[in-house]
């Protein structure tokens, strides 16, 4: 019926094939289900039923999809609205219950993914509405989808909620994002049927603007449950910034530019603030790594002080290799370079943080977050600490070639008086 009435042939060739398709499966299905009704000793048939399942399945969503394509591109939408309000409807569902071990952050990673991509969606229908009509149908199916994705994991995400109000703000938020979802769809249908008429436009238009304000509301809410988490986003983007930061002084310093902010300054006048800085950064790192199974402050104030720390570790080494001179360039670009190492480590234990936080002790991301913040102390202990503390004998310290030869530049002295190691980091619980 519906493929007698349409015009396009190659459409209707495609959706009579796929019809086809989904009966043949359907009658397969049954076929072999018929086969292991009741009888315990087929079990060799047992993985037929699966793969049977599975292509009903598969030809079914590829029907689906060739409905969707067909109808939105006629401007009809309302099954892509009846998606929008399914996918409310289970929100509020309090009898729906989830399988999922995911924690918050795994839920907040896919909810902001998604959140992001309907905002860039909605703002290129706003565009598409006046220069490209035959593109809001598309849209407004991708759209569909993701608000159906973004409402799933908003279910997951308010069980994990730190707190009943953070959950009822994420439902809530996500509850009006679909009905703007549903308006900017809905609008576009109208807009594809009169094409060229400004009024539909600028429908189009303001509810893209809506649709962003709601997006931004329930990135607010995510927010709001995960402070620690986002705390450890914010850091993980400012020492990417001091990474790049550190590659434009080694330019510097490899071209033999890098001078001293003051004349007959030496490495001595900052030898002392490395050392600080480094070791405080080793404790940084134990609080941090202790902060991914506390509470969502807790792991704020430790991903803050820990980026508050390299910031100052960045600044003090690169005024230490300063004064080495140009003469010295080749030192300098090994001193800037093992303070790179060394937040590159900790960007990378920032992640993990971000990854394990929330999670049981026993689970896998632990383990991960615990050996990379060995490696931060790793980096620390056997290439700034070395370069900073004369006290250490070379023996205290497994250090390379180079990096030992830069021992020797930098050092003035050198006594027999070891120096204090940093411990192990502590375990987690």
């Amino acid at each position: 019926g519906a493929a007698s009435n349409m015009v396009n042939s190659k459409q209707q060739s495609v959706l009579l094939d796929q019809t086809k398709t989904v009966a043949e499966s359907a009658l397969q299905l049954v076929y072999v289900a018929k086969e292991t009704g009741g009888n315990h000793e087929a079990i060799a048939l047992h993985s037929e039923v699966d793969e049977s399942v599975e292509g009903t399945k598969d030809a079914l969503g590829e029907l689906e999809s060739t409905l969707e394509m067909i109808s939105t591109s006629h401007g009809v939408v309302t099954g892509l609205i009846e998606t929008i309000s399914r996918a409310m409807i289970r929100l509020n569902d309090t009898r729906i219950s989830t399988d999922s071990v995911d924690s918050y952050v795994d839920y907040q990673t896919r909810m902001v993914e998604a959140a992001k991509e309907i905002a860039r969606l909605a703002q290129e229908m706003s565009t598409k509405s006046s220069t490209d009509v035959g593109r809001l149908g598309p849209l407004a199916v991708d759209i569909s989808h993701k608000y159906t994705q973004l409402a799933r994991d908003c279910t997951g995400a308010s069980a994990a909620a730190s707190s009943p109000e953070v959950s009822s703000r994420l439902r809530n938020g996500v509850q009006d994002l679909g009905r703007a979802c549903a308006d900017i769809v809905r609008a576009s249908g109208v807009c594809q049927l009169t094409p060229g008429d400004a009024y539909t436009q600028r429908e189009v238009s303001e509810s893209g603007k809506i649709v962003t304000e709601k997006v931004s509301e329930v990135l607010s809410a995510l927010q709001a449950g995960s402070r620690g988490t986002q705390a450890c986003i914010n850091a993980a983007s400012t020492v990417s910034g001091i990474i790049g930061d550190l590659d434009t002084t080694i330019m510097f310093a490899t071209a033999g530019t890098l001078h001293a902010e003051n004349e007959g300054d030496t490495f001595a006048d900052h030898r002392e603030n490395i050392l600080k800085t480094a070791k405080a950064l080793v404790e940084d790192t134990k609080t941090l790594v202790a902060g991914a199974a506390s509470s969502q402050e807790q792991l704020a104030v430790a991903a803050q002080n820990a980026v508050s720390t390299i910031v100052q570790l960045a600044e003090v080494v690169k005024y230490g290799a300063a004064s080495l001179g140009t003469q010295n360039a080749e030192a300098q670009v090994m001193l800037i370079n093992a303070v790179k190492d060394v937040a590159s480590a900790l960007g990378d234990l920032i992640h993990a943080t971000k990854a394990a936080s929330g999670k049981p002790i026993n689970d896998p991301s632990m383990a991960h977050l615990k050996d990379s913040a060995k490696v931060v102390e790793r980096q620390l202990n056997q290439q700034i600490l070395p370069m900073a503390d004369t006290t250490g004998s070379e023996s205290e310290w497994i250090v390379s070639d180079q990096e030992e030869e830069l021992m020797r530049l930098l050092s003035s002295s050198d006594t027999n008086q070891p120096s204090e190691r940093t411990s192990d980091l502590l375990l987690l619980m």
